[in-house]
């Protein structure tokens, strides 16, 4: 799981979209990444790691999911959830990006 960030789910409007952006920027960055502790919620509810996800030359991928409409900044210290290291730029991320549209 992606810090910071909420995509679509399975079957929800833009899932697609979303799934095949990632998996695009992976694949740019040689399908190698690094992943990132990302402070004291290191796992979810199921058990499965929750990490900031980084391309080996220092893009940050939940970032890039904000930016181009495809996330929401959520999961941080506004939902309940504590407070995480790259909340702040998420935050304006999103807000630039502005609300996502279906496609």
């Amino acid at each position: 799981r992606l810090a910071g960030i909420d995509t679509p789910e399975r079957g929800e409007c833009n899932f697609g979209p979303a799934s095949s952006y990632l998996k695009a920027r992976i694949a740019e960055a040689g399908n190698t990444v690094v992943l990132v502790p990302a402070g004291a919620d290191g796992t979810d509810r199921y058990g499965r790691l929750i990490r900031y996800v980084d391309t080996r030359d220092g893009r940050d991928l939940g970032e890039l999911m904000l930016t181009s409409g495809l996330a929401r900044s959520r999961y941080d210290s506004r939902d309940g959830y504590g407070a995480h290291p790259r909340e702040a730029q998420y935050i304006a991320a999103d807000a630039v990006a502005g609300a996502p549209t279906c496609s």
